[in-house]
């Protein structure tokens, strides 16, 4: 089951929690779990609002807790709040150490000014997930942050392998190849791109 999926049920699991508190709060906590999971074409302010009253109800522990925290992380995260995102994964990873949600965006969120730390949180990630595609894919990023790019290829064929319509892994593949002046392999990389995600601007 992929990162979204594992959210997605979480949410579900949420909705279910909060029926047992009578119509009135059913309603208006189903909208702020809506903003939270970031439906309703919520803005990530609003993602976070929702978040915050789902975290601050006091219905919730655990799993579930420890999920709203990591939701409300990748909006802070989009919002360019990035102290806060790496606060609030802390934060799920405390609650569940077996969120593997939780580890790997606080991988992603680390790869660019600690990729050290993100090649541990990823790691962490795939000994709980082995086949948790976005584990490999930011692993090998931050692999390639540290001018690894031996391990990072290694690590974007594991992404590769288990997501091969994904197109990050192979523009980040194609990248390593580049800098290892391996150019055929490195325009076979980003042929895939554009056949996978045409209008992507990069590969």
């Amino acid at each position: 089951m992929s990162a979204t999926a594992r959210f997605a049920a979480g949410i579900i699991a949420l909705i279910a929690a909060v029926l047992s508190h009578g119509e009135t709060a059913h309603a208006q906590t189903a909208q702020q779990l809506d903003w939270c999971d970031g439906k309703d074409n919520a803005t990530p302010e609003l993602t976070i609002s929702g978040c915050t009253a789902v975290i601050q109800s006091g219905k919730f522990t655990g799993k579930n807790l420890s999920l709203a925290f990591v939701l409300r992380g990748k909006a802070h995260r989009a919002d360019g709040n990035a102290d806060k995102a790496l606060a609030d994964f802390d934060r799920a990873i405390k609650l569940d150490s077996k969120n593997v949600g939780a580890w790997v965006e606080r991988c992603s969120s680390n790869i660019r000014n600690d990729p050290g730390r993100a090649i541990q949180d990823c790691t962490s990630a795939i000994k709980l997930d082995s086949k948790n595609a976005s584990a490999w894919a930011y692993r090998g990023d931050a692999f390639s942050g540290k001018f690894d790019y031996d391990s990072a290829i290694k690590d974007y064929n594991e992404a590769i392998k288990l997501s091969p319509d994904w197109m990050w892994p192979r523009n980040d593949r194609g990248w390593g190849y580049q800098i290892r002046a391996e150019y055929d392999r490195a325009i076979a990389d980003y042929t895939d791109v554009i056949r996978l995600a045409p209008t992507y601007p990069i590969g």
